[in-house]
């Protein structure tokens, strides 16, 4: 078994295991846990952000109080100049008492803001004892969630640890390269894998450049499909990229398993039509077209003009 086949088995044994851990992450009770989790989480933070803002008011509280007895001081001094060297003039009286105003309205400013620090701090402490309720009540009710989600899930965790050890044994031999390319692209898409048929990826159904094809014929390296990006491969027994190639193992005669792999090509003049079984799509083949038919380039003449055997002839042209 090739590294490509190989690597087949191990995804499909990959993908299963992924199916039961997503059967795991779907459960009702694992959406109801996460939903108490998070509200556990946003409490938690809520009360650590009331916290913070206490400490702020406080630190600012102090700074403030500072600055009060501060300006009470200038404010007294400014008294005891009054008192020892009375203004002579009017002007000196205006200016003390634009001095003495300045100050009262510093210290009134000041005092204002330290009744909305305490104001908001109480609202702050108020929201504690709601908060620890319900983060104990919450976490309560996330236990007993938990032991019942683990009971539930304790047969769905064992299936998917022996389909991961499962997936490990098919994974053994295959290269590390390899590998890495498999888990990139399966970060980004899954299945990460894809067969080739007819040189279209089965898992966009778009044609692959030639230069890709001849790639993956010659096992040039890891292919991945332009499109969407899953790697590609080769289905066993089917060799045949080209049409050419794909006439070639039908005319040297295959079994019925093979036949059915590998892809049909029938030839018709001037346009090659490539189906997927070829048991199960005979040839085209080309009717005739009355005389009196007018010609009528669109897209809807193929199909008028195209039949398979089984199908009636028409009886009639419309237009």
């Amino acid at each position: 078994m090739d590294q490509m086949e190989q690597l087949w088995a191990y995804m499909q044994e990959d993908i299963k295991a992924d199916k039961i851990a997503q059967q795991i992450r779907r459960s009702a009770l694992r959406q109801k846990l996460e939903k108490t989790r998070d509200f556990i989480l946003r409490q938690q933070n809520e009360y650590k952000n009331i916290e913070e803002q206490v400490a702020v008011s406080i630190d600012r509280a102090d700074v403030i109080s500072d600055a009060i007895r501060h300006a009470e001081e200038q404010l007294q001094a400014i008294q005891q100049r009054f008192d020892e060297n009375p203004p002579d003039t009017q002007e000196a009286a205006h200016a003390m008492v634009d001095e003495l105003e300045k100050c009262r309205r510093t210290i009134q400013s000041y005092e204002k803001e330290i009744r909305e620090i305490h104001k908001s701090s109480n609202l702050y402490v108020s929201k504690v004892p709601s908060i620890t309720q319900n983060i104990v009540q919450r976490k309560a009710e996330f236990d007993t969630m938990k032991a019942a989600y683990s009971k539930e899930t304790e047969s769905l965790k064992k299936e998917e640890e022996t389909q991961r050890a499962l997936a490990a044994e098919k994974a053994v031999g295959i290269s590390p390269e390899l590998m890495e390319a498999y888990n990139a692209v399966k970060r980004q898409i899954s299945p990460p894998m894809a067969l080739l048929h007819g040189g279209m990826c089965t898992g966009c159904n778009t044609t692959q450049p030639n230069a890709a094809l001849r790639r993956i014929e010659q096992g040039e390296g890891i292919v991945e499909c332009e499109t969407c990006g899953r790697i590609l491969m080769m289905r066993k027994g089917c060799a045949a990229l080209f049409p050419g190639k794909a006439q070639k193992l039908l005319d040297t005669g295959l079994n019925q398993t093979e036949r059915n792999d590998a892809p049909c090509i029938a030839k018709t003049p001037g346009r090659t039509m490539t189906s997927r079984k070829c048991s199960a799509s005979p040839p085209l083949r080309r009717t005739t077209r009355p005389l009196s038919m007018p010609a009528r380039p669109s897209a809807s003449v193929w199909s008028r003009r195209w039949r398979r055997p089984s199908e009636p002839a028409m009886s009639a042209w419309r237009p």
